[in-house]
């Protein structure tokens, strides 16, 4: 049960993570915005990217707990995927390419191959 608990505040950490970096990264160009002055620009984009930091690294504590350094990184990755694919659709409204989907499912394939690694 306890693990339980580290494993959901992890996820909801990361999930805090995702939205603050997808806006970091993609905020500049939303119509709203894309016509105010660079130091409006550089102001949100550094004050999203600051909050980013203060949700990543709890989160990466409470990673290791349960997951290896390999699996943290590739769940950052999944996770950075997932992000791409809602920025994509509700930030950038663009539609998600095919080379999305077969990035995440070789992130996947190499999730599963390091915890077989791990678990033996």
């Amino acid at each position: 049960m306890n693990n339980l608990k580290y494993i959901l505040l992890w996820g909801c950490l990361n999930i805090i993570v995702i939205i603050l970096y997808e806006f970091a990264l993609f905020y500049q160009l939303t119509p709203e915005v894309i016509n105010r002055s660079f130091a409006y620009k550089l102001f949100f984009t550094e004050l999203f990217a600051s909050l980013e930091w203060m949700f990543l690294i709890p989160a990466i504590h409470i990673g290791n707990k349960f997951l290896s350094v390999i699996q943290i990184t590739l769940a950052s990755f999944v996770f950075s995927m997932l992000g791409q694919l809602g920025a994509n659709y509700f930030i950038l409204n663009q539609a998600v390419e095919l080379d999305d989907y077969i990035g995440i499912i070789i992130i996947f394939i190499g999730i599963l191959v390091s915890t077989f690694k791990v678990i033996g």
